[in-house]
C-alpha cells in the first residue's frame, strides 16, 4: 500500500539498493514479518451494527466488498454501503465471491455491450469466464482465448461460441 500511495518514493528505495531481486526480496521479506490483512470479498453473518445502520439486522447473511474492510479474517467491520443481503438459496461460501462478479460486470458495463456483438475474452481464469456469462447474457457472441485447455474447455461448456488455446 505504502508504494502505491507513493511510488516516487518506492521507486527511490529500489534504485538505492543497486535494483538486485535478492535485495528487494529483502526487504519484502522484513515487511513480511508485519501483520498485513488481505482480501476484499467476504460473507458472514451480522453480529453487530454500526450507528446509523438501517438496512440490516443482527443475523442476517452478507456478502461484502472492498480492499479497505472485507478482510479475510474472523471478524471484520465493512460500511454498510459496501454490504447486501445473501438470498435465502445462496449458500455462504458462494456468496463470498460476490466481489468477483461485481468486476466482472463491471467490465462489461464498460464495455457497453450491444445485442449481436462479437467480444473476445483473453485469459479464462474466474473473471474471465464471468465475463463470457455475463456477455452471452446480453446477447454478444463470444470468442474465448486461454493457454490452458482446460479453461478453454469450461468456457465451451459455459457458452462461448468459439473457445482455444493461444497456440
Amino acid at each position: 500500500k505504502k508504494a502505491y500511495k507513493n511510488p516516487v518514493k518506492a521507486l527511490e528505495t529500489i534504485k538505492s539498493m543497486d535494483s538486485s531481486p535478492k535485495q528487494v526480496w529483502k526487504l519484502i521479506d522484513k515487511k513480511k514479518k508485519q501483520a498485513f490483512p488481505t482480501g476484499y470479498s467476504a460473507s458472514g453473518t451480522v453480529i453487530s451494527i454500526g450507528e446509523g445502520v438501517k438496512n440490516f439486522c443482527i443475523g442476517d447473511i452478507v456478502a461484502c466488498s472492498g480492499s479497505e474492510s472485507a478482510f479475510h479474517a474472523e471478524f471484520i467491520s465493512v460500511p454498510e454501503n459496501l454490504c447486501t443481503k445473501v438470498p435465502v438459496k445462496v449458500t455462504a461460501d458462494l456468496a463470498s465471491t460476490v466481489t468477483m462478479g461485481a468486476i466482472a460486470m463491471q467490465g462489461v458495463r464498460r464495455a457497453e455491450p450491444t445485442l449481436g456483438e462479437t467480444f473476445v475474452v483473453i485469459g479464462l481464469g474466474l473473471l474471465g469466464q464471468l465475463t463470457i456469462q455475463i456477455l452471452k447474457a446480453n446477447g454478444c457472441r463470444v470468442i474465448a482465448i486461454d493457454l490452458e485447455d482446460y479453461k478453454v474447455q469450461i468456457a465451451k461448456r459455459l457458452g462461448a461460441d468459439f473457445a482455444t488455446t493461444d497456440n
